[in-house]
């Protein structure tokens, strides 16, 4: 009998334990968040929403970021409320819900100080992209002012006469006629005076164009705060970002040797503020969420993206097949809906 009832508390055990779905978490914003011992957030929300209906004793047990991984390898958790960037390596050792969310990856930096702007904005009037494009625009007045002086120098003498005083009033109607001042002290009489000031008319409008199109690439203010404009003129910058992220894979597949990997993303921040690294690349839309808080003021985000990644729940091979096409199909249903389009809304994603 005594046999018979320690095979019931046995069985009793096990059943248990397989009704109870171990979820971890850890805090990582806007995903995952907690106030007054309340968790919140996008991923948060999206698993209250698929669980509504199960059956199953939910557990959440806080475990850190990078241990959140081999937990899930080794049975320890069924499953992370923090989403997991699908990859090849990862698929390999633990399952994944359907994605739920498009993310790339960024790029934050210090914010520098309004004298160090404004020393970049006077700098940039003195770049080779802004004085090349000032030389070009005064070769272009020069050859129409030039051009019109010589037609009307003889029929028209009183305001284009012979010498350098002839010259520079060509110059000068020349530049009053592209800015489209229209003076009137000058203007050409001629038949072939007329014809370049119709032709340059139409020319100037193009010219100017250009030539303001120039000025605002060269005072683009990502290139102000940072130098930067592209992923690869990092791999000479001190960076750092979150130890095995996927950021932290890409950086490595794609030979960013000069990085310096931490274990949180707090470190990677405190490193920055400290100026022991430039730039910290992580997950974008996090950055994003940091960049926008009070205590966050100091930081900058980059208009760059690269590393596009897929974000799922990730779920250990242990969970049974058909409890993982249930999670499947709520994300599908829920993600579909507006509700969940208004959640990415409400924190910015």
């Amino acid at each position: 009998m005594k046999y018979l009832l320690l095979l019931i508390v046995i069985l009793g055990t096990f059943s248990l334990k397989a009704d109870t779905l171990k979820v971890g978490y850890n805090i990582s914003p806007p995903f995952v968040m907690e106030e007054n011992g309340e968790l919140y957030g996008t991923s948060v929300w999206l698993w209250n929403e698929v669980s509504k209906n199960k059956t199953d004793h939910i557990e959440l047990v806080q475990y850190p970021l990078d241990s959140m991984l081999s937990a899930l390898e080794s049975g320890q958790i069924d499953l992370s409320l923090n989403p997991i960037t699908i990859n090849s390596e990862r698929i390999g050792a633990m399952d994944f819900t359907v994605p739920f969310y498009l993310a790339y990856s960024g790029v934050l930096t210090r914010d520098e100080s309004s004298f160090s702007k404004a020393i970049a904005l006077v700098s940039s009037f003195v770049s080779l992209n802004f004085m090349s494009a000032l030389m070009a625009l005064s070769v272009v007045i020069a050859v129409f002012g030039l051009l019109v002086w010589y037609f009307e120098r003889k029929g028209n003498e009183e305001e284009f006469g012979n010498g350098w005083k002839g010259l520079w009033n060509g110059f000068w109607w020349s530049a009053v006629t592209m800015t489209t001042v229209g003076y009137g002290d000058k203007s050409p009489k001629t038949t072939g005076g007329r014809l370049v000031a119709l032709v340059w008319m139409f020319t100037a409008i193009i010219v100017i164009s250009g030539f303001t199109a120039s000025i605002a690439s060269s005072l683009t203010v990502s290139q102000i705060s940072s130098g930067v404009d592209n992923i690869e003129a990092l791999k000479e910058k001190n960076c750092t970002t979150v130890k095995q992220s996927a950021t932290d894979l890409w950086l490595a597949d794609h030979y960013f040797l000069k990085r310096n990997a931490r274990m949180e993303l707090d470190s990677c921040l405190a490193d920055l503020k400290s100026e022991k690294v430039d730039y910290v690349l992580y997950d974008q839309p996090i950055l994003s969420f940091l960049n926008g808080q009070s205590d966050s003021k100091d930081f900058t985000l980059l208009d760059l993206q690269f590393n596009p990644q897929y974000y799922a729940f990730p779920v250990s091979k242990d969970v049974s097949k058909h409890l993982l096409d249930e999670l499947n199909s709520s994300v599908l249903n829920i993600t579909e809906g507006e509700e969940w389009k208004h959640q990415l809304r409400l924190v910015g994603l």
